[in-house]
């Protein structure tokens, strides 16, 4: 299978609007919760954005998606897809999410142009702050929206996912505020999973 993905940080309704987007290019939508259960939710026009946010991700198809009793099953039966982990945003902190394209044989080329647009109206460049460690890292092409920024300058914490005692201060690299300096460089600290 072959398999195209990027991860970065938007809040949960910009998110929405993309999918109500493809939803208005008539693309098939699918929602899935990996919770205690699979749980498969039809999305669709009329979905509102609280339902939304109750999901752990979606798939966009141009064809009618076939359900499955697992996600490995659900996942198996999908040929060319779009996929998208939604990060979970409450008011206290926003995670990380993941967009990717997949296929059996080669990526649709409408999915590998979305994404690269997608990619085009992303913010870059965020320094990763571990506070147990006393380290940090500054990561150039980090990706993430304008809602995302406004999140982080409002006192969210951006984290790539819940339990990770590291967070990224949304900066450009010489804007590291005072607030952070104690923090001391470690060259062999790697702070962010491999893209």
């Amino acid at each position: 299978m072959q398999k195209t993905c990027m991860q970065f940080h938007a809040t949960e309704n910009e998110l929405y609007i993309i999918i109500s987007e493809m939803l208005d290019k008539g693309y098939s939508v699918m929602g899935f919760i990996l919770s205690r259960e699979f749980k498969l939710i039809s999305v669709n026009k009329q979905t509102g954005i609280d339902e939304f946010r109750s999901l752990f991700g979606v798939i966009v198809s141009k064809k009618e998606i076939e359900k499955g009793n697992s996600y490995a099953e659900f996942l198996e039966k999908q040929n060319d897809f779009l996929g998208m982990y939604i990060g979970e945003e409450t008011d206290s902190y926003l995670l990380e999410s993941t967009i990717w394209a997949a296929s059996k044989d080669s990526i649709d080329p409408d999915w590998r142009r979305f994404i690269n647009r997608f990619k085009r109206k992303m913010l870059r460049g965020a320094w990763v702050l571990n506070p147990e460690t006393n380290s940090r890292g500054y990561y150039k092409n980090h990706m993430y929206s304008a809602g995302a920024k406004e999140r982080y300058d409002s006192g969210v914490v951006i984290r790539q996912f819940k339990q990770s005692p590291s967070y990224y201060a949304l900066v450009k690299e010489d804007e590291l505020s005072s607030q952070m300096t104690g923090f001391k460089m470690r060259e062999d600290c790697i702070l962010e999973k491999n893209r």
